[in-house]
C-alpha cells in the first residue's frame, strides 16, 4: 500500500515530535496544519509528487517566517526527493539595543508604578539570571541556592539542566521574593507581558519582551569580560558560544581586541 502525502506528513511529525517539549511539538503541529492548508492535494501517493507540486506549494509558503518555512522545508524534504529543491532561509536576528544603566533604572522604575503585577522583580529576576521565562517561571526555592540556580532538565529547551551563578544583585533580588507566597515556586504567577511592554514603551520607547531580559543578561556579560563559552553555559547554549558570537558579533570583536591587548610573547 502506497503512503499518501497526508500519511507521510503525519509520520514527519512522530518522528520531529519524539523527545521535544510540549511547547516545541506544539510549534510542528502548527506547521503541520500550514503544511497542510496549503498542500494542493492531501490524498496524492508520495510516488506522485512532482517538481511542480514541491514549487507551486513553495509559492504558496514564501510569505511566512524563516522558522515556520525551514521547518516545511523540513517536512518536505521527510516526505519526497523533490523537497531537496527548497532551500532553508536564515534566521533573522532581532537587533538589541542594550539599555543604559539610567534607562534600565527608569524601566525597573516603571515597572514598579504596577505593583500589582510584580513586573519589577520579574523583570530583575530575569535580567539578573539570564533565564528564558519558562526556566524561571518553573522554578522553585529547592533549585535555589547560596551561590547558584539549579535549573532543572525538564524545564529547558535542550533538555539538559544546568547551572546558573548569583552574580552581584542576584541575591537581593530572590531575597525580595523569598517571603511572597507563590506556592513554592521563586516566580509570581501572575502574567506581567503587558506590564512589562507598557513600562518599556513608557521608559525606552520600545516594547520589551521577558525574552529581551535574557538578552540584557547575555550582553552585560559579554561587556564585563566573560568568555563566550562560560556565558553561552550559563544560558544553556550547547554550541560553546558560536550562537553568540553571531547574535553579538560586535560585543563579541570589541572583548577580542581586549584580550589581544593583554598578550605578550
Amino acid at each position: 500500500m502506497k503512503n499518501s502525502f497526508s500519511q507521510a506528513l503525519a509520520q514527519w511529525l512522530a518522528v520531529r515530535c519524539l523527545g521535544k517539549r510540549p511547547r516545541t511539538q506544539e510549534f510542528y503541529r502548527d506547521v503541520c496544519k500550514l503544511i497542510e492548508k496549503n498542500w494542493p492535494d492531501q490524498s496524492v501517493t508520495v510516488e506522485s509528487i512532482t517538481t511542480d507540486m514541491v514549487l507551486a506549494f513553495a509559492q504558496s509558503m514564501a510569505h511566512f517566517c524563516p522558522s515556520r518555512w525551514n521547518t516545511a522545508v523540513a517536512a518536505l524534504r521527510y516526505i519526497t526527493p523533490h523537497g531537496k529543491i527548497l532551500k532553508r532561509r536564515p534566521l533573522r536576528m532581532r537587533a538589541f539595543r542594550p539599555p543604559t544603566q539610567e534607562e534600565f533604572a527608569a524601566l525597573l522604575a516603571e515597572c514598579d508604578r504596577l505593583p500589582r503585577t510584580q513586573a519589577g522583580l520579574i523583570v530583575r529576576f530575569l535580567s539578573f539570571t539570564g533565564l528564558r521565562f519558562s526556566e524561571a517561571r518553573a522554578l522553585t526555592w529547592l533549585h535555589v541556592f547560596d551561590d547558584r540556580i539549579e535549573v532543572p532538565a525538564e524545564a529547558t529547551k535542550n533538555g539538559k539542566g544546568r547551572a546558573v551563578p548569583l552574580i552581584a544583585g542576584a541575591k537581593e533580588v530572590l531575597d525580595r521574593l523569598r517571603p511572597m507566597d507563590n506556592g513554592g515556586y521563586v516566580l509570581p504567577r501572575q502574567n506581567a507581558r503587558k506590564a512589562i511592554e507598557k513600562a518599556s514603551k513608557q521608559a525606552l520607547g520600545v516594547r520589551w519582551s521577558h525574552h529581551s531580559c535574557r538578552h540584557l543578561f547575555a550582553t552585560r556579560c559579554i561587556q564585563s569580560g566573560v568568555d563566550l563559552p562560560t556565558v553561552a553555559r550559563w544560558l544553556g547554549h550547547r554550541d560553546g558560544g558560536a550562537l553568540l558570537a553571531k547574535t553579538y558579533y560586535h560585543l563579541a570583536d570589541e572583548h577580542s581586541r581586549k584580550m589581544a591587548a593583554r598578550v605578550q610573547i
